[in-house]
C-alpha cells in the first residue's frame, strides 16, 4: 500500500517538474548486463504486489501523461478518462502495464521484442494525435518512480534499456 501512496505523490510532482532532453540513444546500446539488471529489478519490484497494484501503476502513469500533455485527454475518451478509477480505464491501465510488462520481459529476446514493439507501434500509428513525445513521457515519470519504488535501481541500465525501446 506504501508503494500506491508514493507513486501518487509521486504522480503529482512529477507531473509539475518533468523535463524532457532528447535521448542521445541513437548512440546508446541496452546491453546483456543492462537487460540482466532491469529484469531482476523489475520481477522484484512485483513479486509481492498483486493486480490492484499493477493497475495502480499503469493509472498514474496515464494521470501523468495527461497532466503533463493536456492535449492528451482527448486521446483516451474511448477509455473514459474522465472516471480514472472506473473498470473501462482501469481495464486500459491494465493494458498499458501488460505491454510494459511484456516488453520487459523479453528484453533478453530481441527479435520478438521487436515484433512485439513494430505491432505496439502499428496499433499507436493508426490514432491520430498520438505522438512520440507521450511515450517519452512515460519513460521520463517511471525514471522518477523507480528509484523511490525500488530498493536497488540502477539508473543507467533502466535509462541504456528505456531509451533503446523508446527511442528505436
Amino acid at each position: 500500500m506504501f508503494r500506491v501512496v508514493a507513486l501518487l505523490l509521486l504522480v503529482a510532482a512529477v507531473s509539475e517538474t518533468i523535463g524532457l532532453t532528447p535521448a542521445a540513444s541513437k548512440n546508446c546500446f541496452c546491453s546483456k548486463g543492462d537487460r540482466a539488471t532491469v529484469l531482476r529489478q523489475w520481477r522484484r519490484l512485483f513479486e509481492t504486489e498483486d493486480g490492484m497494484f499493477r493497475a495502480a501503476v499503469g493509472r498514474q502513469l496515464l494521470i501523468a501523461l495527461n497532466e503533463t500533455h493536456p492535449e492528451t485527454v482527448p486521446l483516451f475518451y474511448r477509455v473514459d478518462i474522465a472516471n480514472p478509477y472506473g473498470a473501462k480505464f482501469t481495464a486500459h491501465a491494465y493494458r498499458l502495464f501488460n505491454a510494459f510488462d511484456l516488453t520487459i520481459n523479453l528484453l533478453g529476446n530481441p527479435e520478438t521484442l521487436n515484433e512485439v514493439l513494430n505491432r505496439l507501434s502499428d496499433q499507436h500509428i493508426a490514432r491520430p494525435g498520438v505522438r512520440k513525445l507521450y511515450f517519452a513521457t512515460v519513460r521520463e515519470t517511471l525514471h522518477v518512480a523507480l528509484p523511490i519504488l525500488l530498493d536497488e535501481y540502477d539508473h543507467l541500465s533502466w535509462r541504456q534499456c528505456m531509451d533503446w525501446i523508446i527511442d528505436r
